[in-house]
């Protein structure tokens, strides 16, 4: 038997000096390289331990996009903490934007008492024509040296209604008063009288706020203390820090705030 006869296929290679050893392993390489018609290679698959990563990464994304959507919206529209329908007398409350002294002081929240309605307060206006101006006050509220009163997030708000408001209105606990007014009331100025109104305690003066009576209460605007006249007519404008104290002692007293982007 010739070698030919072995196997007729390879007649031809061999007479052209090809060595059968190589042309072997030439074959086999060939053989392990072909897949498998329309499919992957034969027994490819995805290795278990991508599956764990792959999902964790689904997941992170999953996280940003809800994170940018709503997160940063509410961020944007002014909510930086969620609406509380009731908040509970005496909760410790804070925002990224509550300062060193009130973080360093017993906090206490007195929640809002708004009423149905005011006589010299108008409701928030909500015409297409939109409003007139709107203001950004910021107010802290000290007693003695140890207790800083956290302005509630629904104050204004009409039955904890987060859209049936009054012009001067809160959106969170950051202190940070709106005022937004539309015609009639372009030329009216409200006062910080008309804000404890509002929040539920209009027997505001010297000697009286929210459940505090018979204790000395000052009045300080962009740190200078106020003595044009009383407490209660102390005007709200447009970017005032406004600095009230309770009893005789408090802590420094802040000359201005920073407000964020917008406001």
């Amino acid at each position: 038997m010739t070698l030919g006869s072995c196997n007729p296929g390879r007649k031809n290679y061999f007479k052209q000096g090809f060595p059968i050893g190589l042309l072997q392993r030439e074959e086999d390489d060939g053989r392990k390289r072909l897949p498998k018609e329309g499919n992957a290679p034969e027994g490819w698959h995805l290795p278990r331990k991508y599956l764990f990563s792959i999902t964790i990464l689904a997941l992170i994304i999953v996280g940003m996009v809800f994170f940018n959507i709503y997160v940063v919206g509410q961020m944007r529209r002014g909510a930086q903490t969620p609406f509380t329908q009731n908040p509970t007398p005496g909760t410790v409350v804070t925002t990224s934007r509550t300062s060193t002294t009130a973080l360093s002081l017993n906090q206490i929240l007195v929640p809002a008492n708004t009423p149905d309605s005011l006589s010299d307060v108008p409701h928030y206006c909500d015409a297409p024509q939109g409003c007139v101006y709107h203001w950004h006050i910021h107010l802290d509220i000290y007693v003695n040296s140890s207790s800083y009163i956290v302005i509630p997030n629904n104050l204004g708000h009409i039955h904890n209604q987060e859209y049936d408001l009054y012009v001067i209105h809160t959106h969170d606990y950051s202190g940070i008063i709106h005022i937004e007014c539309c015609t009639p009331y372009e030329n009216k100025t409200f006062t910080l009288g008309q804000l404890f109104e509002v929040w539920g305690y209009p027997n505001f003066n010297q000697e009286n706020c929210l459940t505090y009576s018979g204790q000395p209460v000052t009045v300080y605007v962009n740190g200078a203390l106020w003595t044009n006249g009383s407490i209660s007519s102390v005007p709200l404008t447009n970017h005032e820090e406004i600095a009230i104290t309770i009893g005789i002692t408090h802590p420094p007293i802040p000359t201005s705030y920073s407000f964020p982007p917008g406001f």
